[in-house]
């Protein structure tokens, strides 16, 4: 009996151990969170490792916000089974214009319980057969406003037009000053292109080369209930808030992938950072060194008339009172055509030679600028002939790699002209960084060209004054130096204010032409510097700290406490920062690892002075 017994208290103990782990495994499936990260949406067709979705995360990734990419079914499950901790979701344009069955429905309930959706353009605009919906679009609740209304507008639904609004939001989007303007006053007006007044409309934003720049958007009726941020020029919404339920949808009617993919990348990276930021108040890992504002000054010597304007400019103490610069050479004989004699000829031109290593002594970096014959090369590359154009490379690389003593890691492109061969072949000879007159007025990034990754190179884009990019573009432009010294003053203070990286360049003829706004740039920098709010950075330091960047771990998990942030890196998460929103947590505590605690204007910044391994608590104030 006692033994039966025995047998039977061990299957019940058993059968109540099970119960309790079953119940156990059940619990943590259902309600411990994911990691904290906004849900990519990426329709059931599409892989998750795509290039629609990797143009996504690339812009996540070089944001510093959390992403993660999930199917449009998996995500609808994960809802309706409230088996999720998604804080935010991003339904995106031009590869999700298809609503799936009840994806409309698992959104709306979403939002309605407290979530944050961002809704991109023509998301879900067509219903599951491809086609426009006969009556309003099933997003237009969570929008607030009625768009895409291709069976009353058919063509008309879409217009192009330029893009209005304030230099405050501008800059929350990480538009710099340049890309956008004053509308009522041109940079040969004299004075500062980018005051405003108390009109809601009075900058807009222009393009290199163009002057005002027109985007396509969907023709808009109707206004929500929360806030409208952006309009463009015929009063369409470009990006509105609409309160429903316990939640908000975030509405951006621009074509943010397609623009990526044509090298107009900034509003993407912008409107995701906005949203991250200020709507789902998330944690960002920041662009830059210490989360301190840094110019990378990229100086392109590329003929004759540069050797005399580039001492004018050492007599003036540039090169040797701040620093260190980015200084890329052409170094053959020619200018325009072979055999017109009007380039520097480095090899047999001893004299420029020693200013280049005097230069490189003072901390400079010297680095190739294309092509041997710089005119020629900018003009006649295309994307076909790198039999013919690649040799010019090589023997530009050749030369300032014996003046160097080793290597460049660094490149500009002549005319900013530069084929898909052309990243292929620097990424194969180990340069890791190159200036850009893409994706205009964005920080280091990654280069899409439609459909592909051009190479694993950071690109850095010129910041421009309209159609204006360096000295010279002013000159001939006719631009007093007023305007260029009050560009060049504003881009100081947007750099600084913004904690972020962005890139300058001249050539020494202009520089000399416009010598004391330069200079005065030059210093405020360098003030800024001494009190340890900016910094300067070579192009090859900006890569570098990006690739050490792009491979350190790190997530936001729950705790105890609240959130967990950690963080580690193989050989080390040195002058890594994060920005953490203090009007979602309070002061964040260190428990492992050496950072200190800064605080900032609505943020603490998280500055990692050594160590491979960081930890911090976050309790939550909301």
């Amino acid at each position: 009996m006692m033994r039966f017994l025995s047998k039977k208290v061990i299957f019940f103990v058993l059968l109540l151990a099970g119960m309790v782990s079953f119940a156990y495994f059940d619990y943590q499936r259902n309600v411990s969170p994911v990691a904290m990260a906004a849900a990519l949406l990426v329709p059931d067709e599409e892989p998750l490792d795509g290039h629609y979705a990797r143009i996504w995360m690339d812009a996540a990734q070089e944001n510093g916000v959390k992403l993660k990419p999930v199917h449009s079914s998996e995500w609808i499950r994960a809802v309706t089974r409230h088996e999720h901790s998604w804080e935010g979701a991003v339904l995106p344009d031009t590869f999700h214009k298809k609503m799936m069955p009840g994806l409309a429905v698992a959104l709306q309930k979403y939002v309605e319980g407290g979530g944050k959706l961002m809704v991109v353009y023509d998301a879900g605009t067509l219903d599951q057969n491809g086609l426009y919906p006969l009556g309003q679009v099933e997003l237009v609740p969570l929008v607030g406003f009625d768009y895409a209304m291709y069976h009353e507008l058919r063509a008309g639904m879409t217009k192009a037009d330029a893009i209005v609004g304030r230099s405050t939001f501008f800059e929350k989007l990480g538009l710099p000053p340049g890309r956008y303007m004053s509308r009522t006053m041109s940079p040969q007006d004299g004075g500062r292109a980018f005051d405003e007044d108390a009109n809601m409309a009075s900058v807009q934003v222009v393009a290199y080369g163009e002057g005002s720049q027109k985007f396509s958007s969907l023709v808009t009726k109707g206004t929500p209930n929360g806030d409208v941020l952006l309009r463009n020029e015929n009063g369409s919404i470009l990006a509105s808030t609409h309160r429903v339920g316990k939640g908000v949808t975030f509405f951006v009617n621009l074509p943010l992938t397609y623009l990526k993919q044509r090298s107009d990348g900034i509003f993407l990276h912008g409107f995701l950072r906005y949203f991250v930021k200020n709507e789902l108040l998330q944690p960002q890992l920041s662009e830059a060194p210490r989360g301190r504002g840094a110019i990378v000054l990229n100086w392109h010597v590329d003929a004759k008339p540069a050797l005399p304007a580039i001492k004018q400019l050492i007599d003036m103490g540039l090169f040797q009172r701040e620093g260190p610069f980015s200084i890329h050479v052409t170094a053959g004989p020619d200018v325009d055509l072979p055999g017109d004699g009007g380039g520097l000829d480095i090899d047999n031109n001893p004299e420029m030679q020693q200013l280049l290593k005097n230069l490189q002594r003072q901390g400079h970096t010297l680095a190739s600028h294309g092509g041997w014959i710089h005119n020629y090369f900018g003009v006649n590359t295309t994307d076909v002939n790198a039999k013919e154009m690649m040799p010019l490379m090589q023997k530009n690389h050749s030369t300032m790699t014996r003046l160097a003593g080793s290597a460049p890691r660094e490149y500009s492109a002549p005319l900013g002209n530069q084929p898909p061969w052309a990243h292929r072949w620097l990424q194969d000879n180990g340069v890791i960084a190159s200036y850009l007159t893409g994706n205009i007025g964005l920080g280091p990034t990654r280069l899409w060209m439609g459909n592909a990754r051009t190479s694993n190179l950071w690109t850095f884009p010129v910041l421009t004054l309209g159609r204006v990019a360096t000295a010279e573009d002013a000159f001939f432009q006719r631009v007093p130096h007023t305007t260029f010294d009050s560009w060049l003053q504003e881009v100081a203070r947007y750099v600084q204010e913004a904690r972020t990286v962005r890139l300058i360049y001249f050539h020494p003829p202009g520089a000399v032409l416009y010598a004391e706004p330069v200079s005065k740039f030059i210093d405020s920098i360098g003030n800024c510097k001494r009190k340890a709010q900016c910094s300067w950075l070579t192009m090859t330091q900006a890569a570098e700290f990006m690739d050490q960047r792009e491979q350190t771990q790190w997530a936001l998990k729950r705790n105890t406490v609240g959130w967990q942030l950690s963080a580690e890196h193989a050989t080390g998460l040195q002058d890594l920062a994060w920005r953490i929103p203090s009007q979602r947590f309070a002061k964040p505590r260190v428990v492992r690892g050496d950072a200190e605690v800064q605080q900032a204007e609505g943020e603490w910044l998280i500055v990692v002075r050594s160590g491979k391994v960081l930890q911090l608590n976050l309790k939550e104030i909301l």
